[in-house]
C-alpha cells in the first residue's frame, strides 16, 4: 500500500462574526476545499484552537472528510509547538508524504 499523500494547511482557524461581517479564515476554506475535492488526500490543519477548528472545518462535510482530517494545535510563534507538530505529522504519516504546504495566516470578509 502506498503512503497517504498529505496537505498541511497552516492557519486554519475558525471564522467569526465581527462588526456585522462574517470573517472566514482562508485556511479554513482551503482545508474544506481540499477535503471535498481530493478524496485520496489527508489534510493536516494547524490552529491555536484545534477542537474548534476541527468542528468548523467539518461543518456539512461527509464522513470520509472526518477520517482524513487531522488538526494539530500550533502557535507559530512558539518553536516548541512547531517541533511537536512536525513530530506528530511524521509519526502518523512518515517522512516524505507531504504533497502540499499552505501557509495562509489571514482572513477574508464579506457582509452578512
Amino acid at each position: 500500500m502506498s503512503p497517504t499523500p498529505i496537505a498541511i494547511v497552516q492557519g486554519s482557524s475558525r471564522g467569526r462574526v465581527f462588526a456585522m461581517e462574517l470573517i472566514t479564515g482562508i485556511g479554513l476554506g482551503l482545508a474544506r476545499y481540499l477535503l471535498k475535492h481530493d478524496p485520496d488526500l489527508a489534510v493536516v490543519a494547524t490552529s491555536r484552537n484545534a477542537k474548534d477548528t476541527r468542528s468548523a472545518i467539518l461543518e456539512r462535510a461527509d464522513d470520509s472528510a472526518a477520517e482524513r482530517l487531522r488538526v494539530v494545535d500550533l502557535d507559530i510563534t512558539n518553536e516548541d509547538m512547531i517541533c511537536s507538530a512536525r513530530e506528530k505529522v511524521e509519526q502518523e504519516f512518515g517522512k516524505g508524504n507531504i504533497k502540499a504546504l499552505f501557509n495562509v495566516s489571514g482572513t477574508v470578509s464579506s457582509s452578512i
